[in-house]
């Protein structure tokens, strides 16, 4: 499988790029929630160094992960630090 990298530069484009409905649902809503809890579980922080050994394992691919990061990052539940790793901006998280 190939590894999930996401950049600041990714997750900023995904962010400007969601398209309405893309990740509409029940079962769209059931996958955010295990990003955030994927997420929350590895400190809050997704390090762009060691995501691949988080959410690899969790199922997510590169894609879905930049789609879910992005969504974050537009809905403000999540910010991105100076070096580009996602921070999470849940009640889990503050």
């Amino acid at each position: 499988m190939k590894p999930v990298i996401l950049s600041l530069s990714g997750l900023a484009l995904a962010a400007c790029n969601m398209l309405p409905g893309s990740l509409s649902g029940a079962a769209s809503t059931a996958r955010m929630d295990e990003f955030i809890f994927v997420v929350e579980q590895s400190g809050c922080r997704l390090e762009q160094e060691d995501n691949a050994d988080v959410l690899i394992p969790a199922g997510f691919t590169d894609a879905e992960a930049g789609a879910l990061g992005g969504q974050l990052l537009a809905d403000g539940r999540a910010v991105l630090a100076d070096d580009g790793d996602l921070i999470l901006l849940t009640a889990n998280c503050l």
